[in-house]
């Protein structure tokens, strides 16, 4: 008994997921009596939790539970521990391990694998009862192929604004080999502001440069893979570097003011590690732009290789509340827990644990909230799912709720249907769907694979209302997008088909990619000028047809240095146009109160425009008096 009352009376430090805990003190799971929650939580606990002890369990069994980052049931999903494959989940998006591996360091790191998901690692502590663990994947957003992946380009994706921009000669073999020709490449970026957080690798736990394990919040966080045609892997050559870009939606995170850019810590996904690493020698960016007039934030990063990287802030709180789930009997039960938090500044994070049915106090919370939505899932003696959900605390006033001393979750069974997407020749196919249950004006969204997956609900499946698209690349670089919809359809054998039924269409985006030299050249003293930022305009020109048509170009004010990329207008790529006008140009005061003008103007033919190589201008002009011609 003394190692066991030692172990409660010690914060877990290395845990299931990323909710620092510590066990109630309660009984074993077998015990029936609610344990009496603390009235206020601990004044405040340390910031970095100490090493468990090293126990062994003693029950030898686990469920490892796999599902997408929307609750979607993720079958045929490998299961490692510590590199090792011990298991797949079942049809129920279940792996039951009846033992566990052996273990010399107190924990685990479980790492869980799916084709058409981004590779997903938890680490995870030894426990003396290890209640079940939920992993969520996060599905691939999008596939693109390459043609001459050898030269310097841009790389857009359809999600998030986000961009890959390459050097030439960047990408290599695992010997070294240069990669050249036809490649295909993976971009997943996460959206800050939904549902991706829950998916978020390593549940959002790191490891700084001096070795200290903490807690995060996102800017920002993009996977990246490339392949040849072969599907061998490539990463970029040693001592080449890429840009990567993507939309930040807010600018604040956690408090960090970002609305004027600023600094923001780099961090990679070590999947050995089942952690963030820490990466202080490559150095993350938010960056203000104006694109026609409205201002925009964006984030950026200069990385040496292509793996899942993450914009983040150390995540520090006092804040701690007392968990327990509770089963329809309302005795406690253990469970796995997702906690989805809207900080008051409207900065968004997910935490993650896995609590036994004594329940625990859980660390490292905001103190306070705009709200907090917690989803619990948890089983029955006889193996079948439960699950619950509660939003607390809710703030109704805009100065923020506080968290509250404890808070239990109670689990019934579920309802569940399947859901699957078609193509009009009946191909199943991945898709991103909105489905509304019974005439209901809540709409769930899915991201579902293509041999469709399970779907749990609290209300009983009989009629739904959905909508769904899926973008698909085709070989030659083109891409289509896929729509359909229906309304009330009938659950037939509790499942939903959705099929697409509406000819697809092309995707007319396409993207310039412009960077300005940050050294203007001013021709009255014949030296070089620094300018921080250059407005860009770019107009369309010498069309074949005599009729009148107006032009409106895009504009653009971006940091110098930036790689931008801008958008074209959609209607701009069916009107022949013969070539395209860029121009650049600053207008600044410098220290010495002399007003200086800068300026580029560049002819460029329609196809090169469109090639997806990066147009560097050089700014130059004059610095005080400018000289009668």
């Amino acid at each position: 008994m003394k190692k066991i009352r030692f172990l409660r009376s010690l914060c877990i430090g290395i845990f299931v997921a990323t909710l620092s805990a510590c066990d109630s003190g309660g009984g074993d799971s077998s015990n029936t009596e609610t344990p009496t929650p603390p009235v206020t939580p601990p004044v405040t606990p340390p910031v970095v939790p100490p090493e468990p002890p090293i126990v062994s369990p003693q029950t030898a069994a686990m469920d490892i539970i796999t599902q997408g980052k929307d609750g979607v049931v993720l079958a045929g999903a490998e299961v490692f521990f510590n590199e090792v494959k011990v298991s797949s989940s079942d049809q129920n998006g279940v792996a039951q391990l009846s033992s566990l591996p052996a273990d010399d360091k107190g924990f685990w790191v479980v790492k869980v694998k799916k084709a058409g998901y981004v590779t997903q690692a938890v680490k995870v502590a030894v426990q003396e009862k290890m209640p079940p663990l939920i992993v969520h994947l996060m599905p691939v957003t999008e596939t693109k192929y390459i043609e001459d992946i050898e030269k310097a380009q841009g790389i857009s994706s359809l999600t998030m604004d986000a961009h890959v921009i390459l050097p030439e000669a960047a990408l290599v073999y695992a010997d070294g080999t240069p990669a050249t020709g036809k490649a295909r490449v993976e971009l997943t970026p996460w959206d800050i502001d939904s549902d991706d957080l829950k998916a978020m690798p390593a549940n959002g736990r790191a490891i700084t440069a001096d070795n200290q394990e903490v807690d995060l919040i996102s800017a920002g966080l993009m996977a990246v893979a490339f392949y040849d045609e072969a599907g061998n892997a490539l990463n970029l050559a040693e001592g080449k570097t890429a840009t990567l870009q993507m939309s930040l939606p807010f600018s604040s995170i956690d408090g960090h003011d970002l609305s004027a850019g600023g600094a923001i810590p780099m961090w990679y996904f070590n999947e050995s590690l089942g952690l963030w690493e820490e990466t202080p020698d490559v150095k993350g960016s938010a960056v203000v732009v104006t694109r026609d007039g409205e201002k925009m934030l964006m984030v950026e990063a200069t990385v040496p290789h292509f793996s899942s990287w993450n914009w983040d802030f150390k995540y520090e709180s006092a804040g701690s509340t007392f968990l327990q789930c509770l089963d329809p009997a309302s005795k406690p039960i253990a469970c796995s827990i997702t906690a989805s938090v809207v900080l008051t500044d409207g900065s968004k994070l997910v935490k993650n644990s896995s609590i036994g049915a004594e329940g625990a106090t859980v660390y490292n919370m905001p103190d306070r909230v705009k709200e907090i939505t917690w989803e619990a899932t948890g089983a029955s003696a006889e193996s079948q799912r439960l699950m619950g959900k509660v939003k607390n605390p809710l703030d109704m006033t805009g100065a923020g709720a506080a968290l509250p001393g404890s808070i239990s979750i109670s689990l019934s069974a579920p309802y569940q249907y399947t859901a699957q997407c078609l193509l009009p020749d009946s191909v199943a196919v991945a898709c991103k769907a909105k489905i509304a249950l019974n005439g209901s004006a809540e709409i769930d969204e899915y991201s579902l694979p293509a041999e469709g997956a399970a779907i749990y609900t609290q209300q009983l499946p009989q009629q739904a209302n959905w909508s769904a698209y899926q973008y698909i690349s085709k070989g030659n670089g083109e891409i289509w997008k896929y729509t359909g919809e229906g309304s009330n359809v009938s659950l037939s054998e509790n499942k939903l088909v959705m099929t697409f039924a509406t000819p697809p269409e092309k995707n007319q985006l396409q993207y310039s990619y412009v960077r300005c030299n940050p050294q203007a050249y001013d021709y009255n003293s014949g030296e070089n000028v620094a300018i921080a930022q250059c407005d860009v305009t770019l107009t369309p020109q010498g069309r074949d047809q005599i009729d009148p048509v107006e032009i409106i170009p895009v504009t653009a004010t971006i940091p110098t240095g930036v790689i931008y990329p801008i958008s074209l207008r959609v209607e701009w790529l069916d009107m022949t146009y013969q070539y395209f006008n860029i121009q650049a140009s600053n207008l600044d005061t410098l220290k010495n109160s002399d007003q200086c003008y800068f300026q580029s103007y560049d002819w460029m033919p329609f196809d090169d425009l469109l090639s997806h190589q990066i147009h560097d201008l050089s700014l130059n002009g004059y610095c005080g008096i400018v000289p009668m011609r």
